[in-house]
């Protein structure tokens, strides 16, 4: 009878230490997610410790090139191939500039190199064929400008055009037929539609 109770008492504390043992299993022993107080998991691995983003770098500006007054600025593509094979040279400009400041004390001509411009006048051995000219000009410039041009004695006629003054010569072979003055501007040439090619491709 002892034996008996012996071995039931033998087997229950081999039950109570196998239910303790699986107790002891299912507990968390501080793995990699802890709770805390709230009894939310934290994470295993911080925001800071998380890669950032690399900032892309804003493209800097480009500065647009400055405007260069030369007959290749002022006369558009399409016409300078036109000229190149029409076998009309150019007369340089500096060698125009000091022909007329050569004969004349004052010249609408010369307050346009004054003012950076420039006359490009292609000519035969006898005559200007063609001509384009384009200087920048002050406001406070036009009442000088206006009488230079009235003074040639070209007989220059005025009239509105693009939102400025059109002079337009009356003497028969005047090579420079037109001028044109704008906000800004002070343009020569033989034609109005040479006025126009410049208007559209002087900036």
């Amino acid at each position: 009878m002892r034996d008996f109770h012996a071995r039931r008492t033998a087997l229950t504390l081999i039950g109570a230490g196998i239910a303790v043992a699986l107790l002891a299993a299912c507990t968390p022993t501080g793995g990699t997610d802890t709770a805390d107080a709230t009894g939310s998991p934290s994470p295993s691995v911080s925001a800071s410790a998380k890669p950032k983003p690399t900032p892309t770098a804003s493209p800097t500006p480009t500065a647009a090139a400055p405007f260069v007054i030369d007959c290749t600025s002022i006369i558009p593509a399409s016409r300078q191939d036109w000229l190149a094979t029409s076998g009309w040279p150019l007369f340089a400009p500096a060698d125009f500039f000091a022909k007329v400041r050569s004969e004349v004390s004052s010249s609408p001509y010369i307050l346009m190199q004054d003012n950076g411009g420039i006359v490009c006048p292609y000519a035969t051995s006898s005559e200007v064929v063609v001509a384009y000219g384009y200087a920048p000009l002050a406001d406070s410039q036009v009442a000088e400008a206006d009488s230079l041009i009235i003074g040639t004695n070209d007989g220059y006629v005025t009239s509105s055009y693009a939102g400025g003054t059109l002079y337009d010569s009356a003497t028969e072979g005047n090579a420079f037929e037109f001028f044109l003055i704008v906000p800004g501007a002070m343009y020569v040439a033989t034609t109005t539609e040479i006025l126009d090619e410049m208007l559209a491709t002087v900036p």
